[in-house]
């Protein structure tokens, strides 16, 4: 084969990935040496419930769409913002006030505050969730229902990466198939490629040796609604050539103190079934 002829093939190559504790996929990874492109494309889950999903239907009656779905999209640190300078101002009422009155203001106007933070994001997945059962045949609202489990692609060049969803929503009245692409509101970019000295230790997975990974394209960043953020890299080792993919995600959960970040590893497992 030739010189061209090599730089135009494509690899092909299967993934076992494990993202979370009992959840993995299998992803088929194409790769494209000629333009340093990735293609990764798997089944992905059904949508998941949402705290306000019943009472859906209730919001758009009495709302309307047009503003759930501008609720939904202010930036969650705008909302973080509008919170701090609330709770500055309860401060201010409760150093003012002494009285009984003055207490049952500052507390109802800080709960009302706190349903106001909590409920932000579910605007978002009410908004989404009637655009997703609306029928695009007979119009019907909230009459869809997934049918089959969603296509992803990922695609990541040199200096872009970008996710496309695919999703099948049958309706119940009609049957007609919906078919809905979209990003789903997920933020993706690329980062910096970390320096050599971090991967120092790194060992290789084929041959086994340490010090000789390189990151031959600069990682992808993917951060989903929940302010969850995934950082997938990929790696090259400089003497058996194999490349190795390895990413990890990070997200914030509730404690004791409070909130605190969590980071897990993504394993990707080479995979010939």
């Amino acid at each position: 084969m030739s010189w061209v002829g090599k730089m135009n093939t494509v690899k092909e190559s299967k993934k076992l990935i494990k993202y979370k504790p009992g959840k993995e996929y299998i992803a088929t990874i194409q790769y494209m040496p000629s333009s340093n492109t990735h293609i990764i494309t798997y089944k992905g889950d059904f949508k998941e419930g949402f705290f306000l999903k019943d009472l859906a239907p209730s919001f758009i009656r009495v709302f309307g769409e047009s503003f759930i779905s501008a609720v939904g999209e202010i930036p969650n640190s705008l909302f973080i913002t509008a919170w701090f300078v609330f709770s500055v101002l309860l401060i201010s009422i409760a150093n003012h006030y002494t009285s009984e009155r003055g207490i049952l203001l500052t507390t109802l106007l800080s709960g009302f505050g706190t349903i106001l933070v909590l409920l932000k994001p579910q605007y978002y997945y009410i908004a989404e969730y009637y655009r997703n059962t609306v029928c695009n045949n007979c119009g019907k609202e909230f009459i869809c229902r997934e049918t089959e489990k969603p296509n992803i692609k990922e695609i990541s060049t040199p200096e872009t990466y970008s996710i496309r969803i695919t999703r099948y929503w049958g309706c119940k009245s009609c049957g007609y198939m919906n078919v809905r692409e979209s990003s789903e509101g997920f933020i993706t970019k690329k980062e910096k490629i970390m320096k050599d000295s971090y991967l120092a230790k790194v060992q290789c997975k084929r041959c086994g040796k340490t010090g000789i990974y390189i990151e031959y394209k600069k990682p992808d960043i993917r951060v989903s609604k929940k302010d969850e953020t995934m950082t997938r890299r990929y790696y090259r080792c400089k003497f058996c050539k194999y490349e190795d993919i390895e990413a990890s995600e990070s997200f914030m959960v509730p404690d004791s103190a409070g909130i605190s970040a969590v980071e897990r590893n993504i394993d990707y497992e080479d995979y010939s079934g």
